[in-house]
């Protein structure tokens, strides 16, 4: 055999084994036991040797199908490394759904490469590789066979707790116990009334009205006796009617009680008592006149307040 024909078939030998050697590929699962819902990771690790050029654009996630599992995500890394060559570590982020007991694999994926080796006529040859399927196995959470229902079934619905009544007891006796400081405050701070306007009890009221009455006639002034009337009559409309009668004439007073519709029976007496008062001490001086009026309006003043 002549030489040149010895390299000629030495060549063809070699190339097809030296092309192999141009791109390493790996391919390892963060899992490779999956459970339904479970979600992995499952590299591919690429090692390009100089001068060789990927399409990445293989790798990309529309360009990709991992069925049956579902794809969630990819990163995409590249180094150089030490002997000159790169390394791309591509990491597809995989969810299972399937259920049941099973063998599965995670396809392929095909790609291309521009070699920079010649072909007889010179130019770059493009070629194709495929990163072989990568086998797992797929477990059922059950013991026994399952189906597509399991995941259907309703949950039973949740029992309620079994409370002691005793603990129940305790906290109503607690949370009364604690509402205790919250409604003594609101006791203390709740709006007061005026102090005129504090309505004493109608028998304590009824005795000093009697005692007011008594005391009035005889040899006393009757200007000052009918001042002490005329306080006794609008301590009554404050007290018992709610209704301040200070610096009210008598009419005017009298005009007040008809527009409201309070004007009652009992009103007459009284207000004719305002009356006679102004009139004694604004009026002229008729001690005897105002005598006998004084007596009549203390004799019906004392059946108003009994």
């Amino acid at each position: 055999m002549t030489r040149p024909l010895a390299f000629a078939i030495l060549l063809t030998v070699l190339i097809p084994s030296l092309g192999a050697q141009e791109i390493g590929v790996d391919a390892t699962a963060s899992r490779t036991s999956l459970f339904p819902g479970d979600r992995f990771d499952y590299e591919i690790t690429l090692r390009v040797a100089p001068g060789v050029r990927l399409a990445l654009q293989d790798f990309d996630p529309g360009s990709v199908s991992f069925e049956p599992f579902v794809l969630i995500d990819r990163t995409l890394r590249q180094e150089m490394l030490e002997d000159g060559l790169t390394r791309y570590r591509i990491v597809y982020r995989l969810a299972n759904y399937e259920i049941g007991d099973g063998q599965l694999e995670i396809p392929g994926v095909a790609f291309r490469y521009e070699s920079s080796s010649t072909e007889s006529d010179g130019g770059p040859s493009t070629r194709e590789m495929l990163v072989p399927p990568f086998p797992v196995s797929v477990k059922s959470t059950l013991n026994g066979p399952v189906g597509e229902s399991w995941i259907r079934e309703s949950l039973p619905p949740p029992q309620p707790l079994a409370t002691p009544y005793w603990l129940l007891a305790l906290g109503g006796a607690g949370l009364v116990l604690s509402c205790f400081p919250l409604l003594n405050w609101a006791w203390r701070v709740r709006p007061q009334p005026p102090a005129g306007r504090q309505r004493p009890r109608r028998r304590e009221f009824a005795r000093r009205w009697a005692a007011t009455l008594s005391g009035i006639g005889g040899e006393g002034d009757l200007k000052q006796d009918y001042e002490s009337i005329n306080q006794l009559i609008r301590d009554y409309y404050l007290h018992f009617r709610e209704l301040e009668a200070q610096g009210l004439t008598g009419r005017e007073l009298a005009a007040q009680l008809e527009t409201s519709g309070n004007l009652a029976v009992t009103d007459r007496a009284l207000l004719q008592a305002l009356e006679h008062a102004e009139q004694c001490r604004y009026g002229p001086d008729d001690e005897k006149r105002w005598k006998s009026v004084l007596g009549e309006d203390v004799e019906a003043l004392k059946k108003v307040v009994v």
